[in-house]
Order: structure tokens, then sequence, then C-alpha cells
């Protein structure tokens, strides 16, 4: 069961070898007219332990928001390489490979005065084309799902 002191205290050690990761990111974001802008982001990260958890080599994303008459659009895709993530047993380390994944997501909203100065209704797709993917191996995240819902500030 373990030292009940030392697992009172927080403290808990890992099983995770010595190493080092560099990388680099970038970002933009742009103003293409007074109603829409896009995003942008890149990093790439290299690690000295090539099976680093959740460091994946690559992770890309883009984006687009705006305006149609009175509702805001919003569409944003991500993409990474594959990587590796741990399993519930954090004693010890034994990575777990998942595969890449590009996964894509939408939103509209349209704003509500009654419902205050941030309030709106909304309707959301998330994982937009159903891919099938995972960022810790054995749990796949849903696929395609809808939301709907309002937001409302005082």
């Amino acid at each position: 069961m373990g030292n009940p002191a030392t697992a009172a205290s927080g403290v808990w050690s890992n099983n995770f070898p010595t190493y080092r990761v560099n990388g680099t990111e970038a970002s933009i974001k742009h103003q293409i007219s007074s109603q829409w802008t896009v995003f942008g982001g890149v990093t790439t990260l290299d690690s000295s332990l090539s099976n680093l958890p959740y460091a994946p080599k690559t992770a890309v994303s883009v984006g687009v928001n705006g305006k149609i008459s009175e509702y805001r659009v919003a569409f944003d895709a991500q993409h990474q390489s594959s990587m590796y993530s741990l399993t519930q047993d954090r004693g010890d380390f034994n990575p777990n490979q998942v595969g890449s994944l590009t996964v894509a997501n939408a939103r509209v909203a349209r704003p509500v005065a009654a419902l205050g100065k941030k309030g709106e209704v909304y309707a959301a797709v998330n994982n937009l084309f159903d891919a099938n993917y995972q960022y810790n191996a054995g749990y796949p995240m849903s696929g395609r799902n809808f939301r709907v819902g309002l937001i409302a500030s005082f």
C-alpha cells in the first residue's frame, strides 16, 4: 500500500528516465477584414527520449473566426504527429504509442442582448469529420458530436 506518510504529503515519485527537449513554436493571427480573423500555429519538439509521453514531434493548428450577418462563426482544426502516452499506473514508465490525429471543429453563435453583454445561443460540432483518434492509448475520443447551448452574463 505504500508509506502513508509519503502519500499524505502528496509526494510521489516517478520512474521517468532523464531527458532533454528542444523545440520551436510559432503562431500568427491576422485580421483579413473587419469581420474575419485567421490564425495558425506550429510546434516542433525534439526529445532525447524517443518515447517521451505527450510530446508529439509536430503539432499544427489553424482556424478562422468571423461574422455572417448577426451570426458569429468559428472553425478550427489541429493535426499532431504520433506520440506516446502513459497508462494508468503512474508508478512505472510504460509509454504506449498513439497514432497521429487530425480533428476539426465548427461553431455558430448568435448574440442575445437579453442574456447580457456576452450572452449568446450557439450550436457546435466537435470532431466535424468523425476522426478516430486517441490522446491516451486505450481511451478513444468521441466521434462527431453536437452541442447546443446558451451563455448568459450578468
